[in-house]
């Protein structure tokens, strides 16, 4: 008895298994002596020593019944349907990694040198050479480099910039030149030309003073309401808020005068916020810092944000979640939100 082919599998070598199989399948037909039987008895031998896998892919071939009565064709539709397929870009680049190209690997290396230089005259001189090898190719293009670098040292070290100048009636300039003093050069890159402007000194706190652009002072007058005095008369509170990018900022004013200030850091996730709920995020957030100030007392809020007015006046419906939740914070506080230019702003947008 002839020990029949394991079963096909159907992997990721499909193709590789199914040629394996279909070799060890030949032989064993030819050992019993079942290569001499109709093509209905090869095809169901084919089937039974292929297992089970392969004949659920037997019975989704689109075969006609004319074909599945036939050897040939069916085992040209297993071959077509483990075949995989084909790549060019992948083909080429496994045979230049498997192939060693015998004698015109060197050959081929030179040309590629050559071809891939960018330098004209360093091109031109391999081209002028007779018989020119890999490595006197090599040789060259690397005493070409040294030989760059040398001679950019040797100009950095003994030679002088000079720029070429033009006679006109009011002196000299250097060519290019601009009335506010700025170069023009041109981009090796692009091919345009562009205005390099001249260096401007910088002046230490000495000569600043010395030049009196800066005047020292020895104290800064400035006029603060007590805590106090702020509790004890009933006026009414202004609070000027602000909120950046990153941070928010608030200042308690009465009169004019600062009484308080605040500011803190926006979190990872404030700092994703809308504009506008930052700016609410702000008032919420001085009004629960300034809680015993303001609790009970009539609150003017300046604001450079004028959509935030608008959003302050609407019902609680007509605005977004994150807005209900700060306003529903805010209702316990008797304040009124006003607009005014962030020019006006002057300490909130310091603080913040």
């Amino acid at each position: 008895m002839f020990k029949p082919p394991r079963s096909l599998t159907f992997d990721r070598s499909a193709y590789t298994n199914l040629e394996d199989f279909l070799r060890s399948f030949n032989i064993y037909l030819k050992a019993t002596g079942l290569d001499a039987k109709d093509d209905e008895s090869k095809i169901a031998i084919f089937l039974h020593h292929a297992g089970k896998e392969a004949q659920r892919k037997f019975q989704i071939f689109k075969l006609t019944e004319e074909n599945r009565q036939k050897y040939d064709a069916v085992i040209k539709a297993f071959k077509d349907y483990c075949k995989p397929m084909k790549n060019e870009t992948y083909d080429r680049y496994k045979f230049f990694m498997d192939c060693n190209f015998g004698t015109l690997e060197e050959s081929l290396l030179r040309d590629k040198i050559v071809h891939g230089i960018l330098d004209a005259v360093l091109k031109e001189r391999l081209l002028q050479q007779s018989n020119l090898s890999c490595k006197k190719a090599e040789e060259i293009c690397r005493a070409a480099e040294v030989s760059h670098y040398q001679v950019k040292e040797l100009d950095n070290g003994n030679g002088k910039q000079v720029d070429v100048v033009y006679t006109t009636k009011t002196g000299t300039k250097p060519k290019g030149a601009l009335k506010d003093g700025g170069l023009l050069y041109d981009c090796f890159k692009c091919g345009r030309k562009y205005v390099e402007q001249a260096e401007i000194p910088i002046l230490g706190l000495n000569a600043c003073t010395k030049l009196q652009l800066l005047k020292k002072i020895d104290s800064v007058g400035l006029s603060f309401t007590n805590k106090d005095e702020f509790v004890a008369k009933n006026k009414e509170v202004f609070e000027g808020t602000d909120a950046s990018q990153t941070g928010i900022g608030r200042c308690l004013l009465q009169n004019g005068q600062p009484v308080a200030f605040c500011s803190r850091s926006l979190t990872e996730t404030e700092i994703r916020y809308p504009q506008i709920d930052k700016e609410l995020l702000s008032i919420c957030f001085t009004l629960n810092k300034f809680h015993n100030f303001v609790y009970g007392r009539k609150i003017l809020v300046k604001t450079d944000h004028r959509p935030l007015v608008a959003v302050c006046n609407k019902d609680f419906y007509k605005v977004s979640s994150r807005l209900q939740r700060l306003k529903l914070k805010l209702i316990q506080y008797n304040f009124n939100i006003e607009y005014l230019p962030g020019r006006y702003m002057f300490i909130a947008d310091l603080l913040s």
